[in-house]
């Protein structure tokens, strides 16, 4: 491919080259007769659809027949003809005949060049309106790649976006039937996509654990802090944000990449009808409130919707256990005394709302997925529910109060020195169990905690009778710095002992390290546990 064509990525997903390269890899592979399926898995808002239509417009002088299906709920009648119509539409689009969006004229145009392939979609309409036929005619349709390859030649690329809701359908075990396809069929590369995470990995692991065909999983994450604020500046080209602003921003949206996108489009509108070059306070109060607490905001709405859909899936419970979460209770049993119920309720609550993937269990803690969803419930459904108050714009600006104290909050903590951040974390430890990087420990509930804060590593101790932590804390961690923190330590036994490094750690310290059995969090692990006590992340300096 020229260079020119391999800067049809777009904009929106610039940031995602580890995951762009190996799609690309593997799509050309395919392209050479080398087969690997994908799982493109990842939240709700993280650009994945993105991904892939980019994808396809990457590889759209290809031969092979690309069918891209994105399941939304319909029936099994709608499915079948999207999957038939898209795989004639995109046949005749490679042979440049006449396109159609009516599947019999697509059926009567193919039959010169495929009459076998239109002679199965035919099959497949007979049978898939009777119900008794159904597993019949999803069988069949899974075959239609196949068919198409044994009469053209043609491998197919076959993307089946949120993949999981292929359970809704009345079929007995359409995992089953599909992997069963994806063993034999050798010419057709699956691409399966969902924002169902905790689905998408119990089917992956229990339904399609396959001999031949195994999927190799992408995973996508919200944006780092570097992917994060270089998306937000390519969308406020020609207006300057205050990095304070900035980091409240990707702190707030938890790394979204369509919440950023928002954002950043409602403060560059806003400053260009103000005449402004540069985003202040009034301007970043006055842009949330557009996109996340005015009826029309695309992020009000946005999350109305998925609330809905949440409690139509719950029941009345849900609704409290949601604002209890809201409100920073992170322990099952503080969910109950709060909503004065039993434990067994807020667990049915909780359970739900990890398998739709809104919490995390991280040991006895949880972890909201969306932080900005729970700010909504918080800052907009609970304050608009609630209040007696119906002039809308006091209303208004009691949310912006709201925010606005977020932020003053966000700055100060961010503006302190980072080890000083650290010590203050350990002083909130209460013998929680957590786990981080999938190692479970206790945070104990220390008598005492100190900092010494001279050298290139901060030095915290933490003491809860005879048992002690030792912590070392740094920008970046390199073999001075690293053999001054240890002569400090005086050969002091340690129930544990940490480094927290947040811009890194020389590779080789870093096995000389965990030789000596130091933990190593950097700083993604760090604001994990940072989210966990509701505190700001740590960012660069």
């Amino acid at each position: 491919m020229s260079g020119k064509e391999n800067k049809r990525f777009s904009v929106g997903t610039f940031c995602r080259q580890g995951a762009k390269e190996l799609l690309k890899k593997r799509v050309g592979a395919f392209c050479r007769q080398y087969r690997q399926n994908l799982a493109l898995i990842g939240h709700q808002s993280l650009g994945k659809t993105t991904l892939i239509h980019d994808l396809l417009r990457e590889f759209a002088e290809e031969k092979f027949i690309p069918i891209y299906i994105r399941l939304e709920g319909v029936k099994f009648s709608v499915f079948a003809e999207k999957f038939m119509g898209v795989l004639f539409y995109q046949l005749l689009k490679k042979e440049r005949l006449a396109l159609s969006d009516d599947l019999d004229l697509l059926l009567e145009r193919a039959v010169g060049i495929v009459p076998k392939t239109v002679w199965a979609a035919k099959q497949i309409r007979k049978h898939y309106e009777k119900p008794e036929e159904m597993e019949e005619a999803y069988s069949l349709l899974l075959d239609l790649p196949q068919v198409l390859h044994d009469e053209t030649g043609r491998q197919v690329l076959l993307i089946l976006d949120e993949f999981q809701r292929l359970e809704e359908f009345p079929l007995k075990n359409p995992f089953l039937e599909l992997s069963n396809k994806i063993m034999v069929q050798k010419y057709t590369m699956y691409v399966i996509v969902s924002s169902s995470l905790h689905n998408a990995h119990a089917i992956l692991n229990e339904k399609l654990s396959l001999l031949f065909g195994n999927f190799e999983s992408i995973n996508l994450q919200p944006f780092d802090e570097d992917e994060a604020g270089e998306f937000c500046r390519d969308r406020m080209k020609g207006i300057r944000i205050p990095l304070d602003y900035l980091r409240f921003i990707i702190n707030f949206s938890g790394g979204f990449p369509f919440y950023l996108d928002v954002i950043s489009g409602k403060l560059k509108s806003l400053c260009l009808d103000l005449g402004r070059k540069e985003v202040d306070e009034a301007i970043l109060l006055n842009a949330l409130q557009d996109v996340l607490y005015k009826d029309y905001g695309t992020l009000n709405q946005f999350f109305h919707n998925q609330y809905n859909e949440l409690l139509r899936r719950g029941n009345g419970s849900t609704v409290g256990v949601l604002e209890a979460l809201a409100e920073g209770r992170r322990k099952p049993s503080a969910i109950a005394a709060y909503l004065n119920c039993t434990s067994k309720e807020v667990n049915r609550c909780l359970n739900l709302l990890v398998k739709n993937d809104f919490l995390v269990r991280k040991g006895a803690l949880l972890q909201e997925v969306d932080l900005m969803f729970f700010n909504w419930i918080r800052y907009v459904l609970r304050q608009k529910r609630d209040s007696f108050n119906i002039d809308v714009d006091t209303a208004a600006k009691w949310f912006q109060n709201d925010i606005g104290g977020l932020l003053e909050g966000f700055m100060s903590e961010s503006r302190k020195n980072p080890a000083l951040r650290i010590k203050e974390l350990f002083d909130l430890f209460d013998n929680e169990l957590v786990e981080i990087e999938n190692r479970r420990f206790k945070l104990m509930n220390f008598d005492e905690v100190s900092l010494q804060t001279a050298g290139d590593i901060s030095l915290i101790e933490a003491r809860k009778d005879n048992k002690h932590w030792v912590c070392g804390v740094g920008r970046y961690i390199d073999e001075s710095g690293f053999n001054s923190f240890i002569g400090r330590l005086n050969g002091k036994k340690c129930l544990k002992k940490i480094l927290i490094c947040f811009d890194g750690i020389d590779d080789n310290i870093k096995l000389k390290a965990m030789d000596s059995r130091f933990w190593i969090w950097e700083k993604e692990s760090l604001n994990e546990l940072l989210s966990l006590f509701e505190k700001p992340w740590v960012f660069k300096c």
